[in-house]
């Protein structure tokens, strides 16, 4: 049983979460169960709808007498939009952002608020999460062990790769206004530019422990074409490197943008994109980053290497 944490009563330990949602009908409750059975007092739960056309108003409305708050917009903006529209109506110090199709597990936000009175120089806190697949199938760890962000430094490794989920965050509501909010032009990664604002303006922390389940869903924003993310992210990225090179030694600038040029190229080259999988690589490798490890990543991955072992299963099995 999940304990209720006191706070300090000098503080007005309040909770706003925000969700926005796009017809998310058939998955929203999921979310509006997991954010009210939270144990933290004086909480309000916000639902920014973004344009939907399947009844999700109607499902959310019949949770407002349990205290949760629909807001409307009749022209679809995207999540960052939503994300910041609810933000600018949130009341409370600290805020926590949960996506229509995920869940909280019991006890996420008192851990949290925890470890943040705990610590005051905190801009936010996140923690491990596991990815559930489309036929329900728990994953496990949604980066795959990929190293978290955390301390005074962690945007360091925010840099180097994604590894905070949006639905794990609280984060204090006035550094996330004094940071600028999302980017509601980026139509990918406005999450994680927005973690790095905040990591340098403070320390990050982390809970490594699984509190929240993200569920992958066909029309899920995750699921954009490779290509289309790179080219967002990468000029991001790069922008960030620039803008600090003076803290980053040139030897730290090319393992992040190695690490980075490394990942999308072998999405893209394991989904069958070779050109740009290819391409990409060798941005990775003629920085020096782990060149043995990309080369045999390639020709692991082959489609002559891929045909052979589809060839060699059966007599394997026979």
């Amino acid at each position: 049983m999940t304990r209720v944490v006191s706070f300090p009563q000098s503080s007005p330990a309040l909770v706003s979460t925000i969700i926005p949602a796009y017809n998310a009908r058939r998955f929203i409750e999921r979310a509006l169960q997991s954010a009210l059975a939270q144990n933290v007092p004086r909480t309000e739960i916000l639902v920014l709808d973004d344009g939907s056309t399947d009844g999700t108003r109607e499902m959310v409305r019949t949770y407002e007498p349990r205290g949760v708050r629909l807001m409307c917009r009749e022209v679809r903006g995207g999540a960052a939009a939503a994300r910041n529209t609810g933000l600018q109506a949130a009341t409370g110090e600290y805020i926590a952002f949960l996506d229509a199709d995920d869940e909280w597990l019991p006890g996420k936000l008192a851990r949290q608020l925890a470890l943040m009175y705990a610590h005051p120089r905190m801009t936010f806190v996140s923690c491990r999460a596991t990815l559930i697949d489309e036929s329900g199938v728990d994953t496990g760890d949604i980066y795959r062990g990929a190293s978290p962000a955390r301390g005074a430094e962690g945007w360091r490794t925010l840099l180097a790769h994604p590894c905070v989920a949006t639905p794990s965050v609280l984060a204090r509501r006035c550094a996330v206004m004094a940071a600028g909010a999302f980017n509601k032009w980026l139509p990918v990664a406005e999450d994680q530019d927005l973690w790095i604002r905040l990591s340098l303006r403070g320390e990050i922390g982390y809970i490594p422990e699984t509190l929240v389940r993200v569920h992958s869903t066909p029309n899920s924003l995750s699921k954009a074409k490779i290509r289309e993310q790179a080219d967002y992210v990468l000029p991001m990225v790069i922008s960030y490197l620039e803008r600090n090179r003076d803290r980053l030694g040139q030897d730290e600038i090319r393992r992040i943008l190695g690490e980075r040029f490394s990942k999308f190229g072998q999405v893209a080259y394991a989904g069958g994109d070779f050109t740009f999988g290819l391409k990409t690589i060798a941005r990775a490798v003629l920085r020096g980053y782990r060149p043995l490890h990309n080369l045999y990543f390639v020709a692991r991955a082959s489609a002559p290497t891929r045909w052979l072992k589809h060839r060699l299963r059966p007599a394997r099995s026979a």
